[in-house]
């Protein structure tokens, strides 16, 4: 084998390698993502809900028992409005720090795994499944920018679970294949 055959195989190694990669980095996306919502609906954000009054008109069906409704109906008689921190009191929720799990919609539609490549680098990512999750997210993100993002540890936890032994099946089958 000459030296530029060598140097061949080995760059269709490398391409075909990254190209094997991609549902793998889907999978971790997901697999993050899950790991991310797990920490948020437990732990919380560390950050507190709103304290300032919304017009009624936000809660209006969104009540989740007749503490919500109450609550609703006395700022609609009252003729105040409502803050986050106490809709979240009166409908039994957690209101030491944000969870942002009120309804779930966020959580359950942010499933749309995808990948991309540019090179070598392969990457993957978890969005909305429709406009109504991604404008929950997007608005999320600009209140806690870091919303979404792994710990260093659970990146850890990824990437010597899913990242570093898949990778390594498939360098080890694409380079040394015979």
């Amino acid at each position: 084998m000459t030296p530029e055959e060598f140097l061949d195989n080995i760059d269709n190694a490398l391409n075909k390698t990254a190209e094997e990669m991609l549902p793998v980095m889907q999978e971790v996306a997901s697999n993050g993502k899950e790991l991310v919502i797990r920490r948020i609906q437990n732990r919380g954000l560390n950050e507190q809900y709103s304290t300032n009054k919304l017009p009624n008109f936000f809660f209006r069906g969104k009540e989740l028992n007749a503490g919500g409704r109450s609550l609703y109906e006395e700022s609609l008689a009252e003729g105040e409005g409502i803050s986050y921190r106490e809709w979240r009191s009166a409908n039994g929720l957690p209101v030491n720090n944000v969870r942002l799990t009120f309804t779930g919609k966020m959580f359950q539609g942010w499933n749309q795994a995808r990948s991309e490549r540019k090179g070598l680098v392969v990457r993957g990512f978890v969005g909305g499944i429709n406009q109504e999750v991604r404008d929950k997210l997007r608005w999320n993100k600009s209140r806690f920018p870091n919303f979404d993002k792994p710990t260093p540890e659970e990146k850890r936890l990824l990437r010597d679970t899913l990242i570093r032994p898949r990778l390594k099946e498939i360098l080890q089958r694409n380079l040394f294949k015979r």
